[in-house]
């Protein structure tokens, strides 16, 4: 019962999640803990900032020993000194070191008499500390040290007095060896309700007495209660609650009085009904009363939950009392358990309480296909008063929108519209037992949805339980919709995907919702194997007469290879040589006959001597363009398919890192394949258009292959400039003489080598130091294209100092000389008059000729100076989407002028 209010207001910086229950949300309780002796002291001790677990891993470790200054720490924050010992610097402690992390604490430890150091004046603060010294600095914190001299002091006169007051009530432990962390929480938690003992009489004849005050409430300024909760800000006991979304109401045990109070930012609703032990502050006596931690008041009610599989009968019907039979374990239990439900028990459907009938408690069995019930006994009369049904749909997060307020679904479920400023709505998201955003959900979070109503726009209450649990591999065994998936079994949720139809050897991701319960399912694809194009094949001439293939890979080499005695053929059976070469030559692609009869897109493996021993040809799924799970296919063939950079697509085909891009001229004509490259999706232009092929669409319709046949081989109009430096010969990892660029671009120096000796030609000409220009890379990062922009040749050529416009792709080229400079911006005058251009966010670079080193360097827009005869100068100006992206500084070598 509440005593008295202080006026000292307690500010918790180190509290834990508060709010953890035995049922279905998420226990933030270490599990090193739960359900051990500790377990009340850790959620008390943890709610008051006091002990917490381990940082790193979140265990409370209550087998591990504590250190003296760690125990200093618990002992002044116990005493309500925390910001007193934050404000320290320093301690009288030689062996305290300068800047040691609990230095104030120590100090304040000290000065206060809780501690007072060995006998050679040291406090060793890294020694552990034993159960007699952690017993003698809380009966000082206590105040009751004068009892202890009295009864001898230390060790035995301390431990008599902790006996005789309560403080190791319940703690067995060897006085002088190491106390340990669990046992420490106990005597922190028995410390924190012992009346204090205090001096009431001064002078000569100093008296102390046991008055009736304890740190809990009278210095830590938090009182305990118990009570029922009665209405949340999602419903009361009797159905609709206007309580916000901040409050809950709890009646009090004693006085039978109900009360509001703030919920501190504590998930509680799932305690609607219950008898809790809970502990609030309350600064003022007029002020908000504030939950800092809610439990279960277990000795007073008892719950049960059962899962809706191990429901088996219900009996009685109307307002008499209700026996439920059920399952413990289905699959292993040989009978069922049964229990009682008051006849007129208050049922919840998914967190509201309701009285419609569909959801009474005789209708059990027809509600719960899935989820589960919670029933409650708030008495202990062995009648359950309370019953909780739970039912959840399945969401699996396609994609959020924050405008919208709205998740979308990877299956056939509507979007969920969670909008925080529908006063009809009150929603809730949880993961790992604390609340989020839709601001925090990923694709493929599994969100468990418990919705009040029947659809989301007929829920007045929606709880979301996310789950990103997953597992890996391949379905090994299938028993009664059981999933045998490495080594464990896993049942499929009801809101599964009816398209899935999972069966033996499905090898993927498997996507498990909160009740672990497989619901999504993504099958490994096949374009992560070996992507070939097939340039030829026949059967080799030899006495040995085998399949040749000459293949060109997805690693960009050409190369041949000879066929195993049997090959497998698009899982249809093992073949010779002769019959597969007949079979690739049914399916050739008639786009590539000018290559040869064989030509096409494959998927193949090798086996350990290197033959290949099987060969997927493409499943024309042109028609529907849809993920075909476990084939290899052809989704789709399009002609002038717009490449959209922003959005990484062509046409509505999406692209990504992974996506192979075979680079096939269709124009090609015999089995050289000089022309040929695989490339990644940065080889596209944007709004260009490319003729190409679509192979392995997943779901989200992203393309894992793709075979360009009209590649211009141009290099990309909007990335990044490179200003060339110098360029040298070397030799690559084949030992091929190739050339190295030494350039500066995206404002960092880069050294890159080409793909042979012949790519850094423009036409004739090799470009040289000063010029600017774009490249492009092949697969394994060697340039293989370029674009010159500007040519430092032309530097002083007056018919170079113009304005080049590509509409196309909405990009300026900006030859000119600065006219004037301000302080984010420059005049540029050239042919084509006199325009201004940003500078503040562009990358600025120096070539200067006359130099006789660093000719060319990375500078900033303060290098930029106005045309001077005497030290004549001209800028290179990229503009793309009206946005200045780089400037080169070129030092001309005459004067010009307009």
């Amino acid at each position: 019962m509440k005593k008295k209010l202080t006026a000292l207001a307690i500010v918790f910086t180190m509290m834990l999640s508060l709010i953890v229950p035995m049922s279905a949300l998420a226990v933030n309780i270490a599990d090193d803990v739960a359900g051990t002796e500790y377990e009340e002291a850790a959620y008390l001790l943890g709610a008051l900032g006091i002990m917490v677990g381990d940082e790193e891993s979140g265990n409370f470790r209550p087998e591990d020993t504590l250190r003296r200054s760690e125990f200093a720490k618990i002992a002044v924050a116990l005493a309500g000194l925390t910001e007193v010992a934050e404000g320290q610097t320093a301690t009288r402690y030689p062996d305290v070191v300068k800047g040691h992390w609990a230095t104030g604490f120590i100090s304040v430890a000290d000065s206060k008499g809780y501690v007072i150091g060995d006998d050679t004046g040291n406090f060793r603060p890294d020694d552990d500390i034993t159960f007699a010294e952690a017993v003698t600095v809380l009966t000082r914190v206590l105040g009751y040290e004068p009892t202890a001299l009295d009864n001898g002091g230390f060790p035995s006169g301390y431990l008599v007095t902790a006996a005789q007051n309560g403080l190791t009530r319940g703690i067995s432990h060897a006085a002088n060896e190491p106390i340990k962390r669990g046992s420490i929480a106990d005597l922190a938690y028995n410390a924190l309700s012992i009346n204090l003992m205090k001096k009431v009489s001064y002078g000569s004849n100093e008296i102390y007495e046991v008055v009736d005050e304890t740190l809990l409430e009278d210095v830590l300024g938090v009182y305990e209660e118990y009570g029922q909760i009665t209405a949340t800000n999602q419903s009361s006991l009797k159905g609709e609650s206007t309580l916000k979304d901040d409050e809950v109401q709890i009646t009090e045990s004693d006085k039978g009085e109900a009360s509001i109070f703030k919920t501190g930012g504590n998930v509680v609703r799932q305690y609607l009904g219950y008898n809790v032990v809970y502990y609030y502050t309350q600064p003022k006596a007029n002020s908000d009363k504030t939950l800092i931690l809610v439990r279960p008041n277990t000795a007073k009610m008892t719950e049960i939950k059962i899962d809706a599989e191990n429901l088996s009968e219900i009996e009685g019907n109307g307002t008499e009392a209700k026996t439920l039979r059920y399952w413990i374990n289905k699959e292993t239990d040989k009978k069922t358990q049964k229990l009682s439900i008051a006849g007129d028990a208050t049922v919840f459907y998914n967190g509201v309480a309701t009285s419609a009938n569909e959801y009474a408690v005789e209708n059990i069995m027809d509600v719960l296909t899935t989820g589960y019930v919670t029933l409650v006994d708030i008495d202990k009369n062995d009648v359950y008063d309370l019953v909780f049904m739970t039912k959840y749909v399945n969401y699996v997060v396609d994609e959020v929108s924050l405008t919208g307020n709205k998740i979308m679904d990877k299956g056939t479920n509507p979007s969920l519209k969670l909008d925080p400023t529908d006063s009809n709505l009150t929603f809730s998201i949880v993961k790992n037992g604390v609340e989020i955003g839709l601001e925090d959900l990923e694709e493929y979070d599994v969100l468990s949805v418990a919705m009040s109503g029947k659809t989301p726009d007929e829920s007045s209450v929606i709880n979301i339980i996310v789950s990103n649990d997953k597992v890996e591999g391949v379905i090994a065994e299938v028993s009664d919709d059981k999933y045998t998936i490495g080594g464990n079994e896993y049942a499929a949720s009801e809101s599964l995907y009816s398209e899935f139809n999972l069966g033996l050897d499905d090898e993927g991701v498997f996507y498990l919702d909160a009740e672990g319960k497989i619901a999504w399912f993504e099958a490994k694809s096949t374009a992560s194997d070996n992507y070939g194009f097939i340039v030829a094949a026949d059967m080799s001439k030899n006495i040995d007469s085998r399949l040749e293939i000459k293949m060109f890979t997805k690693d960009s080499e050409t190369v041949i290879l000879n066929g195993a005695d049997k090959i497998k053929f698009n899982d249809e059976g093992s073949f010779t040589g002769s019959e597969i070469l007949a079979k690739i030559k049914a399916s050739a692609d008639d786009n590539f006959a000018g290559i040869s009869e064989y030509a096409q897109l494959v998927v193949y493996d090798v086996n350990a001597a290197g033959y290949v021993s099987q060969i997927h040809t493409a499943n024309d799924n042109s028609a529907n363009q849809t993920e075909l799970k476990d084939k290899f296919s052809m989704d789709a063939k399009g002609e002038a398919l717009v490449y959209k950079a922003t959005a990484n697509k062509l046409d509505k085909f999406n692209l990504n890192n992974n996506t192979v891009v075979f680079d096939i001229p269709k124009s090609s004509t015999g089995t050289k394949t000089d022309e040929f490259a695989v490339r990644t999706s940065t080889m596209f232009t944007d709004k260009s258009s490319y003729d190409v092929t679509i192979y392995d669409l997943t779901a989200e319709l992203v393309a894992n292959a793709i075979v360009v046949m009209n590649s211009d081989g141009e290099t990309d109009v909007k990335s990044p400039v490179a200003l060339v430096d110098k360029i040298t010969v070397t030799k690559n990892e084949d030992g091929d003489e190739v050339h190295k660029l030494y350039t500066i671009a995206n404002g960092e120096k880069i050294e890159v080598i080409t793909e042979d000796t012949t790519v850094l030609y423009n036409g004739e000409n090799m470009v040289e130091q000063g010029d600017v220009i774009q490249y492009r890379v092949n697969s394994a990062g060697e340039i293989e294209k370029i674009t010159v922009l500007f040519a430092a040749a032309n530097a002083n050529n007056q018919e170079s100092f113009k304005t080049t416009v590509d509409e196309r792709n909405d990009i300026e080229l900006v030859y000119g000389i600065v006219n004037k400079k301000f302080s984010t911006s420059i005049n540029v005058q050239n042919a084509n008059g006199i325009n201004n251009y940003a500078t503040g966010n562009a990358k600025v670079y120096l070539f200067d000729a006359s130099k006789t080193r660093n000719q060319v360097s990375l500078v900033d827009a303060s290098e930029i100076s106005k045309y001077d005869d005497a030290d004549p100068s001209a800028v290179f100006i990229r503009v793309v989407e009206n946005e200045v992206k780089e400037i080169v500084i070129v030092k001309l070598s005459d004067t010009v002028s307009f």
